[in-house]
Order: C-alpha cells, then structure tokens, then sequence
C-alpha cells in the first residue's frame, strides 16, 4: 500500500463522524455503557478517497439469522490485503455495517 493511502486511512474522523450508542445498560438502568462508532458510509468514502474504488472490495457472509439476533462476517480486501471480521446486530443492516 502506498504511504499516501496509508496516511488517508489513518486520519482520525472528525468528531462530527463519531456517533455514540448505548451498548448496555445496568439492572437498575440507571447507567449505561456508552461506545463510540461510526457510520458505516464514512468508511467506504475514507476507502474511496484513500485506494479509489477499483482500489478495495468488500463481501459477506451471514453466519446466523434469527428474528432479532443476526451475524455477518465481513472480508475486506485493500490494495490486495484481505482481513476478516464478525458483526452482530438486530437487523440484517446493523450486523453487515458493524461488521465492517
């Protein structure tokens, strides 16, 4: 990978990217665990801007769907180079954008 797309794909998002969730809340509720994220079509811009679109690809695999409950497996290639991760969510959506 070029140092040029290298660099692109390390900046950090702005805080205006970062969105937050609740990801648990304690048995009373009056707490809550609270992660950052980020949308999953600032990545594929970030990738688009860094490689190009023939630069990268991405593909999924949905590993369980039951109502409520989903797991995709996400494989994205850059430049040649392929990692692999697993997402959940409640919908289909949610689990193909949190795996990527």
């Amino acid at each position: 990978m070029n140092s040029d797309a290298w660099e692109i794909l390390a900046e950090p998002f702005t805080a205006g990217e970062v969105q937050w969730r609740v990801e648990a809340l304690s048995k009373d509720k009056r707490r809550a665990m609270v992660v950052p994220y980020i949308d999953a079509r600032n990545v594929l811009d970030r990738l688009d801007e860094a490689v190009g679109p023939e630069g990268w690809q991405d593909s999924y695999e949905v590993l369980a769907a039951q109502e409520g409950s989903f797991a995709v497996r996400c494989r994205l290639s850059v430049l040649g180079v392929s990692k692999e991760d697993v997402g959940e969510g409640d919908s289909l959506k949610a689990a193909f954008s949190d795996a990527l």
